[in-house]
């Protein structure tokens, strides 16, 4: 697939935040396959989407995206009201000792680390990571209740939760450790990224998630909502995202040459894209399958 060339860079502390994150899994209950972790560089995506971050910071956010990880492999296995009873307990706060489920190790995991991120900013970006979890979770049931129950949503309100879901917009907050949101208010240069990297990732799981006749992919709902061919769903889909490519360029020129002062914060975010879809390609084991919200295909 062609598109604009982006820049990609690794974080040069990614091997040392993989082993801490596994040691720290082992404890906490998350580590299910030590190997496949490794092989299939599941914990670099903070390395490669947040490459600038120092050792410490780069630690505890590989840690926050194996517990989504962890969330996403725990999601297909368990049953509907197991986990329909995990997100309520999330959406409430309710007390979760008494929760008996291996979706409670997610939780203390959870705890452990956002507790160590208190020190990572101001009161504000901490209070908007919260705000982002929250989106992130309410967009991750509204997934899973629709895959169990069959329901098949609209295109509009899909493309909307499917970003959502992605886990793209925390890894974007986390970005703005070094760029504060009230300095570098440009959401739709983010919404724009969001956009390219779940279509991105629909179109070249496009084939497998048809088969297994899984919804959440958006060619595979465009079949369903207009009966048109895997031909055509894939020349849609290759079409859109091109213009997508092309607008983002556009727009991140523009911005560029208007505002000088955020230039870096606009090669942050391309590098973040460049970043986040490289690993989606890199050592793609097991097709179709979620990793961080997104399917590493």
């Amino acid at each position: 697939m062609n598109h604009p060339i982006l820049p990609v860079s690794l974080n040069l502390h990614v091997l040392s935040a993989e082993a801490a994150a596994i040691d720290w899994g082992w404890d906490f209950g998350l580590v299910d396959d030590e190997l496949v972790l490794k092989s299939e560089k599941i914990l670099w995506f903070a390395g490669y989407a947040l490459p600038d971050l120092d050792r410490l910071q780069l630690e505890q956010i590989t840690k926050f995206f194996f517990c989504l990880h962890t969330l996403d492999e725990m999601l297909q296995k368990c049953g509907f009201e197991e986990a329909m009873e995990f997100f309520h307990r999330w959406e409430e706060y309710v007390f979760y000792e008494d929760f008996d489920s291996p979706l409670s190790f997610v939780w203390y995991a959870l705890d452990d680390v956002l507790e160590s991120m208190e020190h990572f900013s101001d009161q504000e970006w901490l209070d908007s990571l919260w705000f982002y979890l929250d989106d992130y979770l309410q967009a991750r049931r509204w997934e899973f209740n629709n895959v169990r129950q069959g329901i098949i949503p609209g295109m509009n309100v899909f493309t909307m939760q499917h970003a959502y879901a992605s886990g793209i917009y925390l890894a974007i907050h986390f970005l703005k450790l070094h760029f504060p949101a009230e300095e570098y208010p440009i959401e739709w240069v983010e919404q724009r990224i969001a956009r390219i990297i779940c279509l991105y990732s629909d179109l070249r799981g496009f084939e497998y998630h048809r088969k297994i006749q899984d919804t959440h992919n958006e060619l595979v709902l465009r079949q369903i909502h207009t009966g048109i061919s895997d031909a055509e769903a894939c020349r849609h889909g290759a079409g859109l995202l091109y213009q997508l490519f092309d607008s983002l360029w556009e727009m991140t020129e523009e911005f560029r040459n208007e505002n000088k002062s955020l230039a870096a914060w606009a090669d942050s975010l391309l590098l973040l894209l460049g970043g986040c879809l490289y690993w989606s390609e890199e050592n793609a084991l097991r097709y179709g399958t979620k990793i961080n919200g997104i399917n590493k295909t």
